[in-house]
């Protein structure tokens, strides 16, 4: 029997949890010791945005990943690989809290 690609294995392990893309910058800014507004200003955007980034009210764009590459060293992909994680684990936990009812 062939597996679906697009469905984890029974057996996988699928945190119940959602680590937001807007933590992860936030613990990495503090680690920098940069604030918002440095943040902003090094990525070329207004303090608002950073905050909509960091309370998770604003995906993270492939534009933004890479100012952010140049902002903090750390690398595009990972601030994709880690919306892009982010948005399929909201949606599976979604579909499975639907599925529940």
């Amino acid at each position: 029997m062939s597996k679906n690609a697009t469905e984890p294995e029974q057996d996988s392990f699928e945190p119940d949890y959602i680590t937001e893309p807007g933590e992860i910058l936030q613990e990495t800014i503090e680690n920098l010791r940069i604030t918002r507004s440095e943040l902003a200003a090094r990525i070329g955007c207004g303090v608002t945005h950073v905050d909509r980034l960091i309370e998770g009210e604003t995906r993270l764009s492939q534009e933004v990943s890479l100012q952010l590459e140049k902002a903090t060293r750390v690398p595009a992909r990972f601030w994709m690989n880690l919306e892009t994680q982010y948005q399929q684990r909201k949606a599976r936990l979604s579909r499975r809290d639907r599925e529940a009812s």
